[in-house]
């Protein structure tokens, strides 16, 4: 019976161990390309209206390639970028900001804008008078 138990919790070592590795082997990026003429390497510094924003997710549209700011708001983009690529800046609370990449785009400080929210509330009145459960 001790054996069959340790053979499971061994199995089960095991499967959890592949699968880790398999998910880290996925996710393992490529090294960075080299710089070409027409590839541009992109950096900046995020900032609202009272400073520098860290924590700004700053990502390539239409793929799963990104970074995030430091605690300066500063970011390099981990990718060389193409002229037309378009980077989106994202900020939970902030309007999301997209921005094209130009021939002469190599440093990109955008300034984020609070969003604008607006709370409706709605309320039904049924009529009936309220009455207390409690005796």
């Amino acid at each position: 019976m001790k054996t069959q138990t340790r053979l499971i919790q061994f199995k089960k070592t095991l499967m959890l161990l592949v699968f880790g590795m398999a998910i880290q082997f996925s996710n393992a990026q490529e090294s960075p390309e080299p710089s070409t003429k027409n590839s541009l390497v992109i950096k900046g510094q995020v900032t609202d209206s009272e400073g520098f924003l860290p924590g700004t997710s700053i990502y390539l549209k239409g793929s799963s390639i990104g970074v995030v700011s430091d605690d300066s708001g500063n970011y390099t983009f981990p990718k060389p970028l193409a002229v037309g690529d378009i980077l989106v800046f994202s900020y939970l609370g902030y309007e999301k900001k997209e921005v094209k990449v130009t021939s002469d785009t190599l440093v990109i400080n955008p300034k984020m804008e609070l969003e604008s929210t607006e709370i409706v509330l709605t309320a039904l009145d049924r009529g009936l008078p309220f009455k207390s459960k409690r005796k």
